[in-house]
């Protein structure tokens, strides 16, 4: 060993024991075992971290002044050997939390900690011996997929979705993908628990990019539509998989096959042997273009394996995008034209009829000095949300000023490099609200839907705010225990609105909303965020009950919800 190893293993050593023998402080050792929840049986090779703190350190009295830091935590790792069992040595005397984690396998989740992983807590005064962590192994879908003279299919394109709340509206999104084998047999594995919708689409493949004339030849000539598990087309009325820590699931497909067809053309402003995205939209699903060949030199495309139809043609290379509506109906379609467009910017002109005095505080919430016109820029913010349910890139004014145009004042934003397409128009103002919102001669308080047209300058959205707006200050009233997580929903009885909105009961079940135009709200509570799809309106048609208050500018309005919707 050469000097220079020795003297860093010195340093190691000095360092090990500054650390863990400071003052001949006494340490202990704490140990355990791992095992399945499901079975029972002990886990190996499992890892097991370790948070302490040293109470000695936190109630020494040599610590200078109540203002000093408290010692940080101390962190251990070790691993279960081959029974399963574990020990960790040099803990101080103090509390320590301890979780386990292994591929394949998950821990169990704190309900108070809004489904974050479970921590199990000793206090260390003397060794500890007999700890005990839990592990879930992770679920299993299984599945297989036959034709309607039940024979097997194979290279099914099998996608697994999840579905969470963005900004009120329910997103799909892919979990995992997998393609049936020559027996028409697909596996979904390393699953968490949760809610889940498998669904058949289309052949598994992808977009293929070439190089010469020649294509690649699909030998197939028939096809199914998109299917859910359940026998659904559509996720409204497929059933979902309900996956619980160790579930083994069954899903099978029973398909229906039928003539097939193809799509030709040529994307315009193609970048060459540039990866480009096809997507055939059918209404609100998508169809999965799923096999896609394009020729990397010149753009010319074709999608296999359409069946008859209407679908919209979505293709997106880098920042460009190109869309066209098609019908399939006994034959192939051949000469579709598509160009690919480039992002605009949409520009946003924001007027405030009531902005600070200078140098007098703002009388609302959100406190602002004196006025400025930056300040008053950034006083609506402005997004674009994807409106179907498969989601997609999301556009927002968020830090991006824009010039003001010639002869106008201020107040001016833009949202940068928004694609061709449709949007739902969200406007947000801080510490006051929207009287109106316009795209051209669009009024999007009463229709938020926004379509950009490919090479058409867009619009600007104008937006005239009030600074202030009313108070509603109120509480859930709810049984004790019942629940550690509120959601209250706020929805105005009166249009043109922004729309509802929504905020964590706190406290005592305590909850507040600011800014608000005046008029009518009602407000309902609920257990659970991610019930609350406050942007569909059949879901605030089929809400009862509630809670309901008029509201005044500049005004505190009292509310006491009486319980939880659900």
């Amino acid at each position: 060993m050469t000097l220079y190893c020795w003297f860093r293993l010195a340093v190691l050593c000095g360092l090990t024991v500054g650390v863990f023998g400071q003052q001949g402080d006494p340490r202990y050792s704490v140990a355990g075992v791992v095992v399945n929840s499901q079975n029972g049986e002990t886990i190996k090779r499992a890892q097991v971290v370790m948070t302490c703190f040293d109470l000695k350190g936190l109630q020494d009295p040599n610590r200078r002044n109540d203002s000093d830091a408290p010692p940080g935590p101390q962190f251990f790792t070790t691993f279960t050997d081959e029974a399963g069992f574990f020990r960790s040595s040099g803990i101080p005397a103090g509390t320590c939390t301890l979780f386990a984690q292994k591929p394949g396998f998950t821990p169990p989740r704190s309900q108070e900690l809004g489904a974050l992983p479970a921590m199990h807590k000793v206090n260390v005064s003397a060794s500890v011996e007999d700890v005990r962590l839990t592990l879930a192994p992770l679920g299993i879908i299984t599945g297989k997929v036959v034709d309607q003279d039940e024979q097997p299919v194979r290279g099914v394109n099998i996608t697994l979705l999840s579905q969470r709340l963005v900004d009120g509206m329910r997103q799909t999104s892919s979990v995992r993908n997998v393609a049936t084998d020559d027996r028409g047999m697909y596996r979904l594995w390393n699953l968490q628990p949760g809610k889940y919708y498998v669904k058949a689409a289309g052949r598994s493949g992808g977009t293929f990019l070439y190089a010469g004339e020649t294509a690649p030849r699909y030998m197939a000539d028939e096809a199914f539509g998109p299917a859910y598990f359940g026998g659904s087309k559509t996720l409204d009325g497929s059933q979902p998989v309900l996956m619980e820590a160790g579930t083994e699931a069954k899903a099978d497909f029973r398909l229906t096959m039928q003539p097939a067809y193809k799509i030709r053309g040529t994307l315009g402003s193609f970048v060459p042997r540039r990866t480009v995205k096809f997507e055939l939209l059918s209404g609100d699903e998508d169809a999965s273009a799923s096999r896609v060949s394009v020729n990397g030199d010149t753009g010319t495309f074709q999608i296999q394996d359409v069946v008859p139809g209407s679908y919209t043609v979505r293709a997106t290379q880098g920042e460009t995008r190109a869309e066209a509506t098609v019908s399939v109906a006994g034959g192939d379609v051949n000469g579709l034209a598509m160009r690919l467009s480039a992002g605009v910017d949409i520009p946003i002109r924001i007027h405030v009829t009531n902005p600070p005095a200078a140098n007098r505080p703002r009388e609302s919430q959100v406190a602002v000095p004196s006025y400025n016109r930056l300040a008053m820029n950034r006083f609506c913010n402005v997004s674009l949300h994807p409106p179907g349910r498969s989601g997609g890139r999301t556009f927002s004014s968020v830090g991006t000023p824009a010039a003001a145009p010639a002869g106008q004042a201020g107040g001016d934003q833009s949202i940068a490099g928004v694609l061709p397409g449709t949007y739902r128009v969200v406007v947000q103002c801080f510490g006051g609200y929207a009287q109106s919102a316009a795209y051209g001669t669009q009024d999007l308080l009463v229709n938020p839907m926004l379509t950009v047209q490919p090479g058409v300058d867009p619009a600007s959205i104008d937006i005239v705010a009030t600074q202030g707006g009313g108070t509603i200050i109120g509480t859930v009233a709810i049984e004790s225990g019942k629940t550690s997580r509120i959601t209250v929903l706020l929805v105005p009885q009166f249009t043109p609105t922004t729309g509802p909105l929504t905020t964590f009961a706190m406290g005592s079940s305590g909850f507040r909303f600011g800014g608000l135009a005046p008029g009518y709200y009602t407000g309902y509570a609920f257990s659970e965020r991610e019930e609350v799809e406050f942007r569909n309106p059949n879901f605030l048609q089929a809400l009862t009950g509630g809670v309901q208050v008029q509201v005044e500018d500049r005004q505190e309005a009292k509310m006491t919800i009486a319980g939880l919707v659900r």
